[in-house]
């Protein structure tokens, strides 16, 4: 008789989740009503103590696995909450239709129309978020087609709805919508929303009734304008001089309240992202640099100087998402506004004053010193330094020359080590900086 003995191979709680599957997850949901991500780790918790306390976790591991493997369809399309999800979509279908056709409000519907909407955001919130993908890409109302209608359907209903609490959570509904699946944000983009919203912040942001209001609006926005992409040429008529001197006059408002300190830092990271989508190469159709020269701007300056010394990107962050890891222009919100406000003196000189001026030399100074010259970054921060020198207060001090010199001589002489094509850029760049800044 011959015995055969098998090894199990190595097993990760990642494996196993994998091989549960998201209907297992769905069932803790289900009847527990904790959110999906919390179910997640309850029933991962679960599996590494039974693994812990077997004697062959590895192979418990593969067995659990196998026999959680449910058969039951509505499990795996997403169980109670795919079954509410449609049945909210629907209501809030219907109450935009009604009040389409009726074009009034009815006094005593609010709690109604708000409890319905609570529900959905709560759905959005805490359900599977590829079940939730799923059904707001492909539901549909009878005789409709298309994918996200119910993006439209409320976009419709914010216009004609003039009551603040029902557009407050339409605005929060429509956010959530974009986390789950970012090809909201193009739904949005090129509906009438962006030019509502603007028109909204035009009445008092520092209004305490409406302030939540404001501030989820001006996320929203923030959110539609995040990836840098066109917007509707249309909406220039109301995203003009006049919507950028008011973001303006609020970041450089001096909050005396958590929510009004909220509503400037949201107004920062709008004017950054409606800045993305400007040309890098046609710096006179920007509307916010052309702005920017109206109006003193200090606050501005401080803000940005705050989050390019720690890295961060406040456009990134309202969409959830962590800061890029490279300072390119095209993926930075903050390397992005520096390059087009220091293409010329008089956008750049008045943005710092002398003491944020030299510490982003600094910064400038420490991010060239790190990288190598075939990095593609480094000739866009050479060049951002060779900009702000010229185009800053810094030529009032001069503080740093011997670095800056020091700094572009030791490219120069890196880049000869490495002949590829990003490092001759990269020496290119540090040529260009050092004749230019040197014979100012």
């Amino acid at each position: 008789t011959t015995t055969t003995t098998t090894t199990a191979e190595p097993f990760d709680l990642e494996q196993l989740l994998a091989g549960v599957g998201d209907d297992v997850i769905q069932f803790v949901r289900d009847q527990t009503q904790i959110s999906f991500k919390d179910s997640k780790n309850a029933v991962g918790t679960l599996l590494l103590l039974l693994m812990d306390r077997a004697n062959d976790p590895n192979r418990l591991g593969k067995a659990m696995a196998d026999a959680l493997q449910l058969e039951d369809a509505e499990l795996q399309a997403g169980g109670e909450d795919a079954d509410r999800l449609v049945e909210l979509l629907e209501a809030v279908t219907e109450i935009s239709s009604d009040s389409e056709q009726r074009n009034w409000s009815v006094g005593d519907d609010s709690a109604a129309i708000a409890t319905v909407l609570e529900q959905l955001e709560d759905v959005l919130t805490h359900a599977n978020p590829a079940v939730v993908k799923n059904i707001v890409r492909n539901w549909a109302s009878p005789g409709q087609t298309g994918r996200h209608e119910i993006v439209d359907t409320l976009v419709r209903y914010y216009q004609m709805e003039t009551r603040d609490e029902l557009r407050l959570h339409m605005i929060r509904i429509l956010g959530e919508l974009i986390i789950q699946d970012f090809d909201v944000i193009e739904v949005i983009k090129f509906s009438v929303l962006p030019v509502e919203i603007a028109k909204s912040l035009a009445n008092d942001p520092w209004n305490e009734a409406t302030s939540s209001l404001n501030y989820y609006s001006m996320l929203l926005e923030t959110m539609v304008y995040a990836d840098g992409s066109p917007i509707a040429y249309q909406h220039y008529e109301y995203l003009n001089s006049d919507f950028i001197q008011h973001l303006l006059a609020m970041i450089e408002h001096k909050p005396t309240s958590k929510s009004q300190l909220r509503i400037v830092e949201q107004a920062f990271a709008l004017l950054l992202a409606f800045n993305r989508h400007f040309s890098l190469e046609d710096v006179q159709s920007n509307v916010v640099m052309s702005t920017l020269t109206t109006r003193p701007c200090k606050a501005l300056g401080e803000n940005l100087m705050a989050c390019f010394n720690r890295q961060a990107d406040p456009v990134a962050a309202s969409i959830g998402q962590p800061a890029p890891e490279t300072f390119a222009p095209q993926h930075h919100s903050v390397m992005k506004f520096f390059v087009d406000a220091f293409r010329t003196r008089e956008t750049g000189h008045p943005l710092l004053y002398e003491g944020d001026c030299n510490v982003l030399i600094e910064v400038l100074l420490r991010e060239i010193g790190e990288r190598a010259s075939e990095n593609p970054v480094q000739v866009d921060l050479i060049q951002l330094l060779s900009q702000v020198v010229i185009n800053s207060v810094y030529l009032d001090s001069r503080f740093y020359d011997e670095q800056i010199q020091h700094a572009l001589v030791a490219v120069k002489d890196e880049s000869i080590e490495h002949e590829t094509a990003q490092s001759k850029r990269a020496r290119q760049a540090a040529e260009q900086a050092l004749a230019v800044i040197f014979s100012v």
